[in-house]
């Protein structure tokens, strides 16, 4: 899976900035942040391998998808969001999309 320079997500367009730290208070070993009022989607360039860099974009993808629709309580869990993510990504590879 290639990571693109921009995602459209529900109606709202992201763009993709690789970064060497992930901006924001209490993001010093955060992997990806996605900015809802900015579009931006920040993706740490780090020691991570490409696996981890994947499947840490598709995760703020699942956080702008409930965001869009509304699905706050869903949004702000981690446990799920990652969960999902990691089944996202298990479908894209195995199926070579």
């Amino acid at each position: 899976m290639k990571i693109p320079k921009q995602i459209v997500i529900g109606v709202t367009t992201y763009e993709i900035k690789e970064c060497d730290k992930i901006p924001g208070p209490g993001n010093d070993s955060a992997l990806a942040f996605i900015e809802y009022d900015k579009g931006i989607i920040w993706i740490s360039r780090g020691n991570q391998n490409e696996q981890i860099r994947q499947l840490s974009f598709l995760h703020e993808i699942v956080h702008g998808m409930l965001a869009e629709i509304s699905e706050e309580k869903l949004r702000k869990d981690e446990r799920f969001v990652d969960l999902l993510a990691r089944q996202l990504y298990v479908l894209l590879e195995k199926n070579d999309l």
